[in-house]
């Protein structure tokens, strides 16, 4: 019965007294979030009657003394409300929030959408950390006004499951177990016992029981391959036993001890009492390994596989498992140890065909399916997903890959347990793929165009290692086929032979889903080109790698179907030369010239769809190619089995045709010449010519170097001379006397800049820039013989 708690809020009323209310309410619950929410949980449930919100959800875990805890508070949902209250309810608390004094010193932040939004205040101190959010959202299926509260930081508590439903947590009175002897009894804890006799006694049993594969103690089946251990170990009516046998099929067995109640209220870790108990009674016979992460296990001191005892973690609780091999499986995992890293389920694993599930959890398990040898994986093999509801794998983005509840992860070849050679994925999300999320919806195929697209990834490994991969489109008619699919090799033993050598010559084979396959086969694989004949009227060109399918070309669509208007609109991954229209292998058709995906960079000429004639699925006849961007291009030529042959005609609008030149594929000149040839004469002239102009214009600029040195030099004899005469000569006018005067002389500067540049020889420009320049001394002035004066 799902136990709901309630809370009163008194939010919605006007008055400050309320407002004060739904202040001290949240307080409460912030503070109490070091106590993973406890204290404020039982005293607001003893409120249940008044009815003004609810506790949702109420969960966390705590790992080294470090609690990280959640609250979640329904305030109202669509279910009782409208939109529009919905939204009015959410602004009041907003206001209300943003008016609390409790929250001035923390970091506000707000988002708000069209319907949606939140506002969250965030504090850390001491390192503990604190996160309140008030939010409009989606929840649970529903619209609801939520309080969320976060919690991170120091606590004694363990939390709570992060369950959606109280019931799991309501303890039972019928939950009590009895150990060994029934009048043992006790309540939710069991750790204790291994520390007495009668706990020790118990396991040593269950030890000796584990060699005969618990056969002496299994009691009653509960469900599936379930069952209890016989009545003088445990009390059956117990709600969830402490001690349950799990059938695991043809290899396992295992036991599960639970220690505690595993939906009890409070987290456990194997702690260490738990662990010297165990250290204990295991001491002589086993060695006990415990790692950083906390996982544990013990094995048998004589090496021996079959029986190990493991640390195993469910709703938050540790509890221990022995596993065990079963007696007809002993003697393989001894001599192939790898068989210990999963469980055989059907089939020989050994040596021949079995199922092998290498990754369990409570919701899914990654199993192989395919060929073993020397207790390896080893040929083409099957890696699913196998998941056991929809509720349990939210995680997971199913899509049509998924086969019911079987999802094909890879489909390829192994060497030795390990990926190895060609292979096929389809591992990635539907919604997350790279080559498609950044598209806009109007550049996929309209259903009026009657065609879908199957993607998946082309690999090749070595030793497990990816060496490549590449997006393969498998375009095909008919987008309602749910059903189209690769989920086996093109081999003989996944289909049916309809005629010919399916094993090591050329045949036809029938392959579920697609249609009938014609082509060589090596080793019962198709291996090479072939041709695929859909049920639809396509067919499609295949490469095939010994049974792994990578390129896949359209040759012929059914009668009155068209891909025209798909081409032109640049739809995503339409393969290079796929076929658009009619029968592009033995008719008349239209082909793509090279893909039409607008985000590929193109390396053919002339792109766009050619209308021909097709024979053995080459052009022969005459054909045209229309450009795919509306340019108005048309290439008009003709062509003897794909080659061209004769005049291709290349039409512009506006602009005079221009002509190119084939004979029997190969491209030559109007005159016959191959134009590889002419091409290589015409560069070798290009380059003597370049050659040529190069040495003209070293010998030009020699000769003008010259004329301006010799110009150079004149100026400057034209200059000395200038500044010779510009030289002021001073006389004595008397001879009283003697004395000195200033001597000047005036020289003019000149600086000449040449740039010469040349282009093919020819000099650009010379410039010349002169000043005077004045200097001069003091000179002593002639003695004449007596006092005087002088002039100048």
């Amino acid at each position: 019965m799902k136990n709901i708690i309630f809370f009163c809020f008194f939010l919605f009323i006007a008055s400050s007294v309320q407002g004060q209310n739904f202040e001290q309410w949240l307080e409460k619950w912030i503070e109490d979030g070091s106590n993973a929410f406890e204290n404020v949980e039982q005293a607001y449930a003893k409120n249940g009657n008044e009815v003004c919100g609810i506790l949702v959800k109420n969960y966390g875990s705590n790992t080294n003394g470090v609690g990280h805890f959640f609250a979640h508070l329904e305030i109202a949902n669509s279910k009782d409300n409208s939109r529009r209250e919905l939204h009015t309810k959410f602004h009041d608390l907003k206001k209300q929030m943003n008016a609390m004094s409790f929250f001035k010193e923390w970091t506000y932040n707000e988002v708000i959408q069209r319907y949606f939004g939140n506002i969250y205040y965030k504090k850390e101190d001491n390192n503990n950390k604190y996160h309140c959010e008030l939010a409009l959202q989606s929840w649970e299926g529903y619209e609801a006004v939520m309080i969320t509260i976060e919690y991170y930081g120091a606590s004694k508590k363990e939390g709570k499951l992060a369950s959606n439903h109280d019931k799991n947590r309501v303890r039972k009175a019928s939950d009590t177990t009895v150990l060994v002897a029934s009048d043992y009894t006790f309540s939710q804890d069991i750790r204790d016992l291994l520390g007495e006799a009668k706990g020790v006694q118990a396991f040593k049993m269950l030890l000796a029981a584990a060699e005969n594969d618990f056969k002496n103690i299994i009691g009653s089946k509960t469900d599936k391959n379930t069952f209890l251990v016989k009545s003088n170990a445990l009390n059956p009516t117990a709600q969830e036993p402490h001690q349950i046998i799990i059938d695991k099929g043809q290899m396992r067995t295992e036991l599960h001890l639970r220690l505690i109640e595993l939906y009890g209220a409070v987290g456990w870790r194997l702690d260490d009492g738990v662990r010297n108990a165990l250290q204990k009674i295991l001491v002589d016979d086993w060695n006990i390994e415990t790692k950083i992460n906390g996982e544990w296990q013990a094995t048998l001191k004589n090496g021996q596989k079959h029986i190990q005892i493991v640390r195993r973690n469910k709703n938050n609780r540790d509890y221990l498992v022995i596993e065990v091999i079963k007696e007809p499986f002993r003697k393989y995992v001894e001599q192939y140890p790898q068989l210990l890293k999963g469980n055989c389920i059907e089939g020989n694993c050994v040596e021949g065909k079995g199922v092998f599930v290498s990754q369990e959890s409570a919701y899914y398990d990654v199993r192989y399916e395919g060929n073993f040898k020397n207790g390896y994986y080893d040929g083409i093999g099957f890696v699913y997903l196998e998941y056991f509801s929809k509720d349990d794998i939210i995680s997971f983005e199913l899509d049509h890959y998924s086969n019911g509840k079987k999802r094909l992860l890879f489909m390829g070849n192994h060497q030795e347990g390990k990926r190895h050679g060609k292979g096929i994925a389809y591992a990635y999300a539907k919604y997350k793929d790279p080559y498609r999320n950044f598209r806009e919806a109007s550049e996929y195929f309209q259903k009026d165009e009657q065609t879908g697209v199957f993607y998946y990834v082309f690999q090749e490994y070595d030793n497990d290692s990816l060496q490549s991969e590449e997006l393969c489109n498998f375009i095909y008619y008919n987008p309602n086929d749910d059903n189209l699919k690769i989920d086996k090799p093109f081999a003989t033993n996944y289909g049916k032979c309809l005629s010919g050598d399916c094993q090591n010559g050329f045949g036809t084979l029938k392959i579920n889903s697609l249609g009938d396959y014609t082509g060589k086969f090596t080793n019962g694989k198709a291996n090479g080109n072939g041709i695929l004949k859909m049920k639809t009227g396509e067919q499609k060109r295949f490469k095939v790698y010994h049974g792994i399918p990578k390129y896949i070309r359209t040759i012929q669509l059914p009668q009155g179907i068209s891909r025209i208007d798909a081409a032109k609109r640049k739809v995503w991954l339409l393969a290079d030369h796929d076929c658009l229209e009619g029968n592009c292998y033995d008719g008349k058709g239209t082909v793509l010239r090279v893909s039409a995906d607008r985000f590929r960079k193109y390396t053919g000429w002339y792109r766009g769809y050619v209308h021909a004639t097709f024979k053995d699925g080459e052009i022969n006849g005459d054909f045209q190619i229309l450009s795919l961007t509306g340019s108005g291009r048309v290439v008009k030529g003709y062509a003897e089995n794909g080659k061209l042959n004769g005049t291709i005609t290349i039409e512009q609008p506006n602009d005079e045709p221009r002509h190119e030149y084939y004979q029997n594929g190969n491209r030559v000149t109007k005159d016959g010449q191959d134009y590889g040839e002419y091409l290589s004469e015409e560069i070798k002239k290009a380059e003597a010519e370049i050659e040529r102009r190069y040495a003209e214009a070293i010998a030009e600029g020699k000769r003008e170097a010259a004329k301006r040195a010799a110009e150079a030099a004149r100026k400057q004899r034209a200059t000395t001379a200038k500044s010779k005469s510009s030289k002021r000569r001073h006389s004595c006018s008397s001879c009283r006397g003697t004395g000195s005067y200033w001597n000047e002389t005036v020289t003019q500067d000149c600086t000449i800049t040449y740039d010469y540049r040349y282009s093919h020889g020819k000099h650009y420009s010379t410039y010349t820039n002169c000043r005077d320049v004045t200097n001069g001394s003091y000179i002593t002035c002639p003695v004449c013989g007596g006092m005087g004066w002088y002039w100048w």
